[in-house]
């Protein structure tokens, strides 16, 4: 469960990466409902089961928002670095880059959702605002309430109206009802969730450009002094600040980029670990191994060896 701290995700991630596009957000569940609008915009009600088929159980990268409702069941889902236990009538949201992976909570065999996907082409349509929306969804879930889920509900007629009674002027209908439905999605996270004060949109602003920096450098610093000089600011004052948005440190946010790209290429590529340790710069293949034993409690080898897919629970937090 997410901490008291304010939530802060990855508002981008460099390393090369599974993308979760619209087109392949209908692979999740199996025989699902599903309303399509090209390949920008999709609806889709089926029930996800813990057979080890789910492409979210390794991290993906989010190309565009999606929107998941849990109906029946519970799910462990989490974006960049933090967990939320989805349960039912929980709304959860993940904008464009965000790192997301999925896994099924003890006792749980499958799960009844509802998800909403649209391409970062209709979100340029609609003039989605993603830094806005950062600050607002800090947070990435709340719990609906009668409201909120009849108001959904009326959206979800309406696009599938549109959808299917397609005609040239399609698209455009459906940014209008999107940015209409944003505006009251917005509205719901302020009456149910955290609404940030001006300080903490001032300090969220600074972190959002630390984490792109480490996005951008962290296979070659991995000290915060570098980044902090990057950003004309003290160690002390970056960390403190850092500290104050995510409930993370910023080492713990440096490590977590570099442990999850050195998974990722464990997992995902044939490269040798003496290839991969000097790829992200590390001196040797021995200073490596101590790295990443240091922060995952397993070797690199040991990585490797385990069975695909992975749960969210191999990729924790640093020691």
């Amino acid at each position: 469960m997410p901490n008291k701290h304010f939530h802060y995700t990855f508002s981008r991630y460099i390393c090369i990466m599974k993308v979760m596009t619209v087109s392949k957000i209908k692979t999740l569940s199996r025989k699902p409902v599903v309303l399509m609008q090209g390949d920008d915009f999709c609806i889709i009600d089926g029930m996800l089961y813990d057979d080890n088929s789910t492409r979210l159980s390794f991290p993906c990268r989010v190309d565009g928002l999606v929107c998941l409702y849990c109906l029946d069941g519970a799910l462990g889902i989490s974006v960049g670095m933090e967990k939320y236990c989805v349960e039912k009538d929980c709304f959860i949201i993940c904008l464009p880059g965000d790192i997301v992976e999925m896994k099924f909570l003890q006792d749980t065999r499958m799960v009844k959702v509802s998800v909403m996907a649209l391409s970062n082409r209709l979100l340029a349509e609609m003039e989605f605002d993603l830094p806005k929306s950062r600050m607002v969804f800090m947070n990435r879930m709340v719990h609906t309430n009668l409201r909120y889920r009849t108001l959904i509900g009326h959206f979800r007629n309406l696009f599938r109206s549109v959808i299917t009674t397609p005609h040239e002027d399609s698209i455009k209908s459906m940014s209008y009802i999107l940015r209409s439905m944003n505006i009251e999605i917005a509205n719901l996270w302020t009456t149910l969730g955290h609404t940030p004060s001006r300080n903490e949109i001032h300090s969220s602003v600074l972190v959002d450009q630390f984490v792109n920096l480490v996005a951008m450098h962290h296979t070659q610093h991995r000290d915060v002094a570098f980044y902090a000089s990057q950003l004309s600011l003290s160690v002390k004052y970056l960390s403190t600040a850092v500290k104050a948005v995510s409930g993370r440190s910023a080492t713990q946010w440096i490590i977590f980029y570099v442990i999850l790209e050195a998974k990722y290429y464990l997992k995902q590529s044939n490269l040798t670990i003496k290839s991969i340790a000097y790829d992200l710069h590390f001196r040797n293949q021995m200073d490596f191994y101590r790295y990443f034993l240091r922060h995952t409690g397993i070797t690199p080898t040991q990585y490797r060896r385990q069975p695909l897919p992975e749960h969210i629970a191999d990729l924790e937090e640093p020691i």
